[in-house]
C-alpha cells in the first residue's frame, strides 16, 4: 500500500514541522501520542521473543477456555464451564495501561468477586472462573503494554516508520505540549 503522505509536514493537524523535531519532542517529553493496538503493525516491528509473550499474554484467556472445558467435560462438573466465558470477559476488557476502576478492572474485579462469592454459596469451581477473569485481564493487558511500546519505539526510528503507522493508524494523534512557565 503506498503512502499518501510523504512528509511528517502534510499529515492533517501535525504540530511539528519536520520528523526530527517530533523526535527530539517526543524523546524530550514535549509531545503526546496516542497510539492504538494494530496487530499488523506490532507483528511487523516485534522480535521473535516478544512476539512470543504476545501470544502467551494475550492468548491466555483461550489457552484458560481449553483447560475450563476439558475440566467440565473430565469431571462432569458443569459449574466449570463458567470459568470459559469468565476467561473472554477479562480478555475482552482488557487495556494497555490498567486501572482497577478504569482501563478494564471495573469489570475484571467484579468478576473475581462473583467468583469468590459464587465459590462460597454454588461451587468452589467459581473460585477459579473468577481468578481466571482477572487473571486474564491482567495477562492481556500486559500484552496489550508491550503492543504499545514496540510501537511507540518503531515510530520515531525513521519518518517512513512513522508515516507506515500513522497510515495504518497504530498512530492515531499527536499533540505538542505546551512548555511549563518559567519563574
Amino acid at each position: 500500500m503506498p503512502l499518501v503522505q510523504q512528509s511528517v509536514a502534510e499529515l492533517p493537524e501535525f504540530p511539528f514541522a519536520s520528523f526530527e523535531e517530533f523526535r527530539e519532542a517526543y524523546r524530550e517529553g514535549r509531545a503526546r501520542v496516542w497510539v492504538r493496538y494494530d496487530f499488523r503493525s506490532v507483528w511487523e516491528f516485534s522480535s521473535s521473543s516478544e512476539r512470543a509473550g504476545q501470544i502467551a499474554l494475550t492468548g491466555s484467556a483461550l489457552f484458560a477456555c481449553l483447560i475450563f472445558l476439558l475440566l467440565a467435560a473430565l469431571t462432569h462438573n458443569l459449574w466449570w464451564l463458567c470459568g470459559a466465558p469468565a476467561a473472554l470477559l477479562g480478555m475482552l476488557a482488557a487495556s494497555p495501561s490498567p486501572g482497577l476502576i478504569s482501563g478494564g478492572g471495573c469489570i475484571a474485579v467484579p468478576l473475581f468477586a462473583a467468583g469468590v462469592i459464587g465459590s462460597v454459596f454454588l461451587d468452589r469451581s467459581l473460585f477459579w472462573a473468577g481468578i481466571a477473569g482477572f487473571v486474564c485481564w491482567f495477562f492481556a493487558s500486559a500484552g496489550q503494554g508491550i503492543a504499545d511500546v514496540t510501537i511507540r519505539d518503531a515510530m520515531v526510528k525513521s519518518e517512513e516508520t512513522f508515516l507506515l503507522l500513522y497510515s495504518r493508524r497504530a498512530i492515531t494523534r499527536v499533540e505538542a505540549l505546551e512548555e511549563e512557565p518559567k519563574i
